[in-house]
């Protein structure tokens, strides 16, 4: 599965492994998906990315501001993941999180 991270500079894709932990990224901790630390609406650990016999999810590790499915602008503890859905990490409805892409 590979998502991509739109994190106000250039997209960066990530091919997820059989659990991955995105955050932000403070001094010794470094999640497998970084985000650059100057994006306070994401928490150190927000949420994780994890594979069930083939099946992939996502699960927000009870982050501060939350995690969102675009374009709904529904708060999700954990989702399915398909090829075109689309998250937010932080603040809803501000544009200053981090938003995701499934790509499949």
């Amino acid at each position: 599965m590979i998502v991509r991270v739109h994190s106000g500079v250039a997209p960066v894709d990530y091919e997820l492994h059989h659990e991955d932990i995105i955050g932000r990224k403070i001094g010794e901790n470094v999640p497998e998906i970084p985000i650059p630390k100057i994006h306070l609406d994401v928490s150190r650990r927000h949420g994780q990315f994890y594979s069930n016999e083939g099946v992939w999810s996502y699960e927000d590790l009870g982050s501060t501001n939350g995690t969102w499915r675009l374009p709904e602008g529904d708060r999700i503890g954990a989702i399915q993941l398909q090829p075109g859905i689309k998250l937010r990490l932080g603040d809803f409805p501000q544009d200053s999180g981090i938003d995701l892409e499934v790509l499949g």
